[in-house]
């Protein structure tokens, strides 16, 4: 399971994988950086997200996107150089989240840190709060900033 969490400058991802309801070490990040520096997180079976993250690194033609083995459970966050932030359907369609932060992932670890941001958390707060409840979800965290010098405070 996953949990990625963006707002308008930085992304973050719980440090687990499930494979058959068996935890997993996860040798390849969640977040990625795109060619045109924005960042790039997914949720879904392994091997569409690695797809996914190759793809992010080599341009994001959404005109070629990657075969996905299993579309129906793929889901992804675009937080693009400007700020907004976007999510990506399985059919590689694009779409504005028209909020101040996204979540996607575990059901009842997105819920606990939507709460928590709702309640004034601020990114890694609200992840590190889910990670304690879900049992699907873990620490260590992934922090990505938009800017390479970026910090959580606003």
């Amino acid at each position: 399971m996953t949990l990625i969490i963006a707002n308008d400058h930085m992304m973050v991802a719980d440090g687990v994988s499930t494979a058959g309801g068996v935890r997993v070490a996860w040798g390849d990040p969640k977040i990625t950086r795109a060619r045109d520096r924005s960042l790039v997180g997914s949720c879904g079976r392994a091997s569409d997200c690695y797809a996914f993250s190759l793809w992010a690194q080599e341009g994001m033609d959404f005109s070629a996107p990657p075969k996905l083995a299993d579309p129906e459970g793929f889901r992804a966050i675009w937080l693009k150089p400007d700020g907004t932030i976007w999510f990506i359907d399985e059919d590689f369609r694009p779409y504005p989240c028209g909020g101040k932060f996204a979540i996607i992932g575990e059901r009842t670890g997105a819920e606990i840190a939507r709460g928590a941001l709702m309640a004034g958390a601020l990114p890694v707060k609200a992840a590190r709060i889910a990670c304690r409840v879900s049992v699907w979800l873990s620490e260590p965290l992934q922090v990505e900033f938009l800017a390479s010098d970026g910090d959580e405070h606003e």
